[in-house]
């Protein structure tokens, strides 16, 4: 059931099963009336007023609804969950008419944490130093364990892996009335069953088809190994629960690029605003599979039309390898170490190198890579590594700089931009003096410096400020 924060019953459409077999009914959950003005999902990234998207919602008035009937108050929203939020938005503040939790998986941990993942209900979950952690002791995937009772929130990769942002430990050991659910997209084997990750759900599946998302609910009793007898099913909207909204933003993972102008985020398809997206840490060629983003725009017909587009991992660095660690990787004429962690990394390479290059012990010496990645404890972490023509000498730095002209600083490489050519995000020239003033007003703004690798030291040719 969802509990709102007056502590009214919100009805959730679904019926449990007395017996394996029998059909279940499928529907969505009731919630909210209307459509709203403004929607958006994303992290909780702070509380109070909580706050979504970079926006500051006021809670006071808000309908809360949540699937634990222990949670009833603004207070259990916490940073980490992934909250769908409507109501009303005025440029970073907005007015929360409900708050939306649920959770993408609960269940047992399969076997204990390995490299930042475990398995729960068949699904996948990666960890990282971006994971809210609440009740593990110590706080962390250190404080897991297998046969762990968990409750984790995040966004679904392109194959399923689930990037957990928030994960709850509750009990030690699952008991025989423990509520096992998971939430996403299915593919359908037959009348009588489906996949959800590498869980097999048994269940009549004759109004179900591949690609739609439903929770599925049961008890430890009603798990065999990998197979999940549903004691109930409840089909969900794939996208953000209206169709039309003036404002709307959500945050997730690329999960299918569809064109150049369209692609899905989780299972919410977005459209790119013709002519007029603005990009911020990347650009229209840099949407792939398992890229983390951040949308602004307004909702039609249930597409996002995005008119803002925010890279969530914005670091890029390019160039020849020139050692590697046990996990960390630097490059010629570049003393920046990236930290590279399989279970964390999506590797790609192109042409004859595609089947062989898909963990960190592929990379090698001289190798040609372009990272993205994000800044984190203190260094830079890598979110996807790409293997590019060994040929190439194009060198690339995007980051946050310092600046003390003519000097600029990204990622702690100086660049003296006295002989170089300076140019804004839309390509257009700017003067030296224009250039450092634009950085002064925006000390958060992107830089990107090109160059090329002689054999011996990086020849820097110009540099673009994304604002």
């Amino acid at each position: 059931m969802k509990v709102g924060g007056s502590g009214a019953v919100l009805l959730l459409v679904t019926v449990w099963l007395v017996g394996c077999g029998d059909d279940v009914f499928l529907s969505t959950p009731i919630g909210g009336d209307g459509e709203p003005s403004a929607v958006s999902r994303g992290r909780v990234t702070g509380v109070g007023s909580i706050e979504v998207n970079g926006v500051t919602f006021n809670t006071e008035q808000a309908e809360l609804q949540f699937e634990e009937i222990t949670r009833t108050a603004p207070a259990d929203l916490v940073p980490g969950m992934v909250v769908t939020v409507r109501g009303e938005v005025s440029e970073a503040a907005g007015t929360a008419e409900v708050v939306i939790f649920e959770d993408d998986v609960q269940g047992i941990v399969s076997s204990d944490p390995f490299q930042g993942a475990f398995t729960v209900l068949g699904q996948l979950v990666v960890a990282d130093e971006r994971t809210v952690f609440v009740g593990a002791e110590p706080a962390g995937i250190e404080g897991l364990a297998g046969g762990n009772v968990v409750e984790v929130s995040g966004f679904r990769e392109a194959d399923g892996t689930l990037r957990a942002t928030f994960i709850a430990k509750q009990t030690d050991l699952a008991s025989p009335g423990s509520v096992l659910e998971v939430t996403g997209p299915i593919n359908v084997i037959d009348s009588n069953s489906f996949f959800m990750g590498s869980l097999t759900v048994i269940a009549d599946t004759r109004t179900l088809v591949d690609g739609d998302v439903v929770e599925v609910e049961g008890f430890p009793n009603n798990l065999v190994g990998n197979i999940f007898t549903a004691q109930g099913i409840t089909r969900l909207d794939p996208g953000l629960g209206v169709q039309q909204a003036d404002s709307a933003s959500i945050e997730g993972i690329v999960t299918s690029v569809l064109s150049d102008a369209e692609f899905l985020v989780g299972t919410q398809p977005v459209r790119l605003a013709l002519g007029a997206a603005q990009f911020d840490g990347g650009g229209t060629a840099d949407i792939v599979a398992d890229t983390w983003l951040r949308l602004h725009g307004g909702l039609t017909d249930s597409v996002l039309v995005a008119s803002r587009v925010e890279f969530l991992d914005p670091i890029v660095i390019e160039g020849d390898v020139d050692s590697d660690g046990a996990d960390q990787v630097t490059f010629r004429g570049l003393d920046i170490p990236v930290t590279i962690v399989d279970n964390q990394t999506r590797f790609d390479a192109t042409g004859i190198f595609s089947s062989v290059f898909d963990r960190f012990s592929d990379i090698l010496n001289g190798d040609h890579l372009r990272v993205r990645g994000r800044l984190a404890n203190g260094g830079i972490v890598a979110s996807r590594v790409s293997l590019l023509d060994p040929l190439v000498q194009d060198v690339r730095l995007q980051g946050p700089a310092t600046v003390a002209p003519p000097l600029v600083a990204i990622l702690g490489v100086s660049i003296d931009t006295t002989a170089l050519a300076l140019r804004n995000e839309q390509g257009q020239a700017l003067e030296s003096g224009a250039f450092f003033d634009a950085l002064a007003a925006d000390p958060s703004a992107l830089v990107s410096a090109l160059g090329t690798w002689n054999g011996f030291t990086v020849t820097w040719a110009s540099l673009v400020l994304d604002q």
